[in-house]
């Protein structure tokens, strides 16, 4: 089995087959990571370790470079790339609890303020500042 070392340096390459071993060899590591990640996540249950594992995955790859040397760098860069799919992950879900892509509209008493002299103001808007 080859070392992280030495498929990171293949990797950074340019040898397609250096990533795909990178990511089998580690793999085990990866999920660990992912582990300690979603551990103390508590409400996060759309995501699991796998899911977490493979999206970091799929996300670096498609980044275009590695930017680790070495194996600690490498984790650690994982692991940075995994905390930002958590987050992520969060703010999406926050984003569609929230109404996701619908338009905003904010109220003001300037609506109040523009209305015509004569027209009735609805109950629902304020006239004090």
């Amino acid at each position: 089995m080859a070392t992280i070392t030495f498929l990171l340096e293949r990797a950074k390459a340019g040898d397609e087959e250096a990533h795909g071993l990178l990511f089998t060899t580690s793999y085990a590591e990866l999920k660990r990571l992912a582990r300690a990640h979603l551990r103390d996540g508590g409400r996060n249950t759309v995501m699991d370790t796998t899911a977490l594992v493979h999206e970091s995955h799929v996300r670096f790859v498609h980044s275009g470079q590695l930017r680790a040397g070495d194996r600690k760098a490498f984790f650690a860069y994982v692991s940075k790339v995994m905390r930002s799919v958590v987050v992520d992950t969060a703010r999406e879900r926050l984003a569609e609890r929230r109404g996701g892509d619908v338009a905003h509209l904010a109220l003001t008493t300037q609506m109040a303020a523009n209305m015509a002299g004569g027209e009735r103001i609805p109950s629902c808007v304020s006239t004090k500042r």
